[in-house]
């Protein structure tokens, strides 16, 4: 199976859409996958596709108190 196989894309075009109503909020796989219907290791790597086709960009949690930026982490 190739690696970019994307077995269901109204899937795909669903987390996309998960994706662009969470802007600037911290996401979780978790989350996401109850969402858009797919297990967390499906949106995981969706997302990295996402990533690579430059369609997105993630960016690491940041807080102002470093102790709630180490439960993002």
């Amino acid at each position: 199976m190739e690696e970019n196989h994307i077995s269901k894309p109204e899937r795909l075009v669903k987390l996309v859409q998960a994706l662009a109503f969470q802007i600037g909020s911290t996401v979780s796989a978790n989350e996401l996958s109850g969402l858009v219907g797919i297990d967390e290791k499906t949106v995981e790597r969706y997302i990295e596709i996402l990533e690579k086709s430059f369609i997105i960009y993630t960016l690491p949690s940041y807080a102002k108190n470093q102790r709630n930026e180490l439960k993002f982490s």
